[in-house]
């Protein structure tokens, strides 16, 4: 009866050897995918909407903190049982940088998750209409500062088992994403453009739907958050609920979520939290669509709360030190946090120029990840708190 049973557990064994072994083969293997038929669109208004498109795609990821240019980054918010992960060079450098792509090469990445050597990669794939992806490519062949030619070296990746075979697991069928022929909705505030927005642009469900499922986006509980992420400040934080159910939407109004897409500000005045980008250049009907389609998703109680309760604002100036805890600075500045180096390069600096940066960050460097405080600080607060952190009095917080 022994000899059965070590010989049963012998044989599972192996077979458990044999799986592994065929998914390491597997996720290590080159991926088939087609190159669109797609090329840059260099019409002003193609760069434009390029611009809105990669600063709520890509820039979060491939601009480190406090850099002018997208010259990759450490993706520190990947969980660690993934691997170790870096974003890409893709300034116009030709050999560190995109320089020497091709635009079918970078759509190809874009579209299918596959690089010019054939392998999946560790970032979301879109689902662009050709048109959006021809604007993409546009803003990336424009001559923006943020591509200047930088010779940074892109480190090696390093996933984990895991995190191979979830990459090779995510991407898409190239049955369900054509070569050609990719087109929107309409362009309106409704929840057909809305959902476009919501999982082919944005991939809202990737981040704000739990597990790791491919499909997820098709299941029970789409957008009802607790999808765990690593937070700027190196803590785990988990997404929050974005159906229309107590616990999530259900009390926000469409200028709300606007204000928190484009501003990084939630209702109650706290500050969306890393690693959600902000999508600044969104339209008015944009935004509309994207209320209108989440209040068309089945409302989930989730465990994670889209907001806390309103605070009543207190009368009167506030100390800065006060400021700097109530506005979620710590979150982003605090020692060990992902933009604390920016909180000490600013001792010293002129407080005038630095409460400017605070009220309206978006007006002094585009694309920032940095939330727009105008609408809540007065001005004298700002200076306060500015002339607070030229002091170095922040470090500590």
């Amino acid at each position: 009866m022994r000899r059965k049973i070590v010989i049963a557990l012998a044989s599972l064994l192996a077979l458990v050897i044999v799986a592994g072994a065929a998914l390491v083969v597997r996720a290590s293997q080159p991926v088939s995918a087609p190159y669109p038929e797609v090329s840059a669109d260099r019409s002003e208004a193609g760069i434009a909407r390029g611009r809105v498109l990669f600063e709520g795609t890509c820039a979060q990821c491939h601009r480190a903190p406090g850099a002018t240019r997208v010259a990759g980054a450490p993706l520190a918010e990947i969980p660690a049982f993934l691997g170790e992960f870096h974003s890409r060079n893709l300034t116009r450098h030709p050999t560190a940088g995109i320089g020497g792509f091709e635009d079918r090469e970078i759509a190809r990445l874009l579209r299918y998750g596959v690089t010019r050597d054939g392998h999946a990669v560790v970032m979301p794939t879109y689902g662009f209409s050709d048109e959006d992806l021809a604007a993409v490519l546009g803003f990336l062949r424009s001559d923006d500062p943020v591509f200047e030619a930088d010779a940074t070296e892109t480190p090696p990746s390093r996933p984990s088992l895991v995190g191979r075979v979830l990459v090779r697991a995510g991407l898409p069928d190239p049955a369900t994403r054509p070569a050609r022929g990719m087109r929107a909705p309409p362009r309106a505030p409704t929840a057909e453009y809305g959902r476009y927005l919501a999982h082919d642009v944005f991939d809202c469900a990737g981040c704000h739907t739990p597990g790791y499922d491919p499909d997820k986006a098709s299941g029970d509980d789409l957008l009802r958050g607790g999808f765990e992420l690593v937070g700027a400040d190196g803590a785990a934080v988990r997404s929050p609920n974005l159906t229309a159910h107590a616990s999530g939407l259900a009390a926000w109004t469409s200028a709300d979520l606007g204000r928190a897409l484009r501003d990084g500000l939630k209702p109650d005045g706290t500050a969306v939290r890393p690693p959600m980008p902000l999508f600044r250049g969104l339209g008015d009907d944009e935004v509309e669509a994207l209320f209108v389609y989440l209040r068309s998703v089945p409302a989930l109680d989730g465990e994670v709360p889209a907001t806390q309760p309103v605070r009543t604002p207190r009368p009167g100036a506030r100390a800065p030190e006060q400021l700097f805890v109530e506005l979620g600075c710590p979150g982003c500045h605090a020692p060990g946090a992902r933009y604390h180096a920016q909180l000490e390069q600013a001792r010293g600096e002129d407080p005038e120029a630095l409460a400017r940066w605070i009220q309206h960050p978006e007006a002094l460097q585009p694309g920032t990840p940095m939330p727009t405080y105008g609408a809540l600080l007065s001005d004298a607060d700002a200076l306060a708190l500015a002339r607070w952190v030229s002091e170095g009095a922040a470090r500590t917080q």
